[in-house]
């Protein structure tokens, strides 16, 4: 059985507190990241679509920091996009943080979500949600340097 350690920085107790799962998971030398939004440790969703990008990213370099990773240890990241329209605003803040080593990046549209609850035919999240920022980056995966990351 691989070890396994739960990652939550102080800022983020909250969240598992309040929601039941944890902001990042240990399993081994790999750290997986839950989907982050642009909500602040109030869990507040900031205003305006650039900044809550940047608080998206700044709660995964929380988690990253608790666990002892850096934005150049991430091989892997997935985001959700329900405004391709914001795709070069998301880059640009994007760069900000990826300085060094680029991850692997898949961007989904879900404009088509995004539009299906506005009709009524969308996700309870997205309902419950509707200013989530429009795009979050959620999978992240450190390199594998064959020792665990250490908190």
């Amino acid at each position: 059985m691989i070890k396994r350690t739960n990652v939550v920085p102080k800022e983020m107790e909250a969240i598992k507190n309040r929601f039941h799962y944890n902001p990042g998971v240990k399993a081994g030398n790999l750290l997986f990241i839950a989907g982050q939004v642009g909500r602040d440790a109030n869990l507040n969703v900031v205003a305006g679509k650039e900044a809550q990008f940047v608080q998206a990213f700044e709660n995964v370099k929380k988690v990253l920091t608790a666990a002892g990773a850096t934005f150049d240890d991430v091989v892997d990241m997935v985001t959700y996009h329900t405004d391709m329209r914001d795709l070069q605003l998301f880059i640009t803040v994007k760069d900000r943080y990826y300085t060094g080593e680029y991850p692997a990046w898949t961007g989904k549209d879900w404009s088509d979500a995004r539009a299906a609850t506005e009709a009524g035919r969308g996700s309870a999240a997205e309902e419950r949600h509707p200013a989530l920022p429009r795009s979050t980056p959620t999978s992240i995966l450190p390199q594998d340097t064959g020792e665990e990351v250490r908190t």
